[in-house]
């Protein structure tokens, strides 16, 4: 594939590569989105515009292995095409949030046996999709320790990184 210089080369480019259809993009200050489909699946495919914190977020995505995170279908340097998550109520409730941020500070506190972990878990990352359930969007990739009723909060599931174990 030839390399595209501006992120709106580089979704053209890969989802004519990937086979995707584009019906609509989105722009945040890190990522350009399409929204389209791949044969009869609907998909995102995310355009990162510069090496940082989400350019990995591909490799991220195929280490949680699909556990509580969307598929990833395609992956490259920069830019992932992932299953798009069908939202059903998009709002986590209130006493979840409040337990989450408890939760944390305890974890920042007492951290042990690290774990991939997602790294930007917050309320527009988490999607209800009507198949799968709870599942997290675009992670940072942070490396920290677990806390089992934090995980049964949210429903997350996440995979064991070190010590070279998982991925």
């Amino acid at each position: 594939m030839h390399v595209a210089t501006s992120p709106g080369d580089r979704l053209a480019a890969l989802a004519n590569e990937w086979a995707v259809t584009l019906d609509s993009t989105a722009e945040t200050t890190s990522s350009l989105i399409g929204f389209g489909r791949r044969a009869s699946e609907h998909v995102v495919l995310k355009i990162v515009k510069r090496e940082g914190d989400e350019w990995r977020s591909g490799e991220v995505l195929e280490a949680f292995a699909a556990r509580g995170v969307v598929r990833v279908l395609e992956n490259t340097g920069g830019a992932v095409l992932m299953e798009r998550a069908s939202p059903g109520h998009r709002h986590i409730p209130t006493a979840v949030v409040d337990t989450a941020d408890a939760t944390y500070a305890e974890l920042c506190r007492t951290q042990r046996n690290p774990r991939l972990l997602h790294g930007d878990l917050q309320h527009s990352n988490v999607l209800l999709d009507h198949r799968r359930g709870w599942v997290a969007i675009d992670p940072k990739g942070v490396v920290g320790g677990l806390h089992w009723p934090s995980r049964l909060r949210f429903g997350v599931y996440f995979i064991e990184v070190s010590r070279g174990e998982g991925r």
